[in-house]
């Protein structure tokens, strides 16, 4: 089984990279809040009392010093229940982003539960990330715990958000943050048979909409690309994954060249 490391063992990696690049975007692709014992004890204790714990669990805190500017819900995270996962939202420095997730707020109405992007300045640049979450969720997350929540294309969702972050926004640079991996077969059938869109579509929405510059995906549990890579390789847009359970760190570089 793949070794367990946590965030801690990166957080020297990430200064030493803060210190020789201020403009440094640190992201999560979901996920981050299910699988260790921890994480499961309290969403349990929150869930059967409908309320949050008084502490933010140890991996928020984790992530609040390490200075993130954003995650997106992975299939996981939404599974832990209603109060467990606010809980855990309500005590992160970090917006979480998902710009194709709606919730029933009433009969017949849904409402967006998260913000779809965040912009940001670094060095005179605008960068804006775009939150997508898995359409899969229903494979994984019984309907009664998804308590309302709803998930709705990638590529549906990318293609009526672009046009606002390049034209409203001005963003020099947008980065789709996608839960989950590249195009995995493994999940196909199961998808097909139930009528849902395939789960792991990181890599489908880099070839089919060229408007992103970057995306980050995750939950592929694999460290993608493994060896410095120029350009977007075999896709039409780069596509980078940063392992899992905080074994590794994905590094993009970007260089904007200035037209008049």
């Amino acid at each position: 089984p793949q070794e367990r490391r946590g965030l801690a063992h990166l957080a020297p990696l990430i200064a030493r990279l803060r210190a020789g690049h201020p403009g440094l975007i640190l992201l999560d692709g979901g996920d981050a809040l299910a699988g260790s014992p921890e994480a499961e004890r309290r969403a349990a204790a929150a869930d059967a009392l409908a309320e949050s714990s008084p502490a933010p669990p140890a991996i928020v805190r984790a992530m609040n010093a390490l200075g993130y500017d954003a995650a997106v819900p992975g299939n996981r995270d939404l599974g832990l229940g209603p109060a467990a996962f606010e809980a855990a939202r309500a005590a992160s420095a970090f917006p979480w982003l998902a710009a194709n997730v709606t919730r029933e707020s009433a009969p017949g109405a849904a409402a967006p539960p998260f913000r779809p992007y965040l912009v940001l300045e670094r060095e005179g640049v605008r960068i804006a990330v775009l939150g997508l979450t898995t359409p899969g969720l229903p494979m994984w997350v019984a309907e009664g715990e998804r308590r309302g929540i709803a998930v709705g294309d990638l590529e549906e969702a990318a293609a009526r958000w672009l046009p606002v972050l390049r034209g409203r926004e001005r963003a020099h640079l947008v980065i789709a943050l996608v839960h989950r991996g590249r195009d995995g077969e493994s999940e196909r059938d199961e998808a097909e048979a139930k009528g849902l869109p395939l789960p792991n579509a990181a890599g489908r929405l880099a070839d089919s909409l060229a408007g992103f510059d970057l995306i980050v995906s995750a939950s592929a549990h694999r460290l993608s690309p493994l060896e410095p890579e120029t350009g977007a390789g075999e896709r039409a847009v780069p596509v980078v994954a940063p392992g899992s359970r905080g074994n590794g760190l994905a590094l993009a570089r970007c260089r904007l060249e200035r037209h008049a």
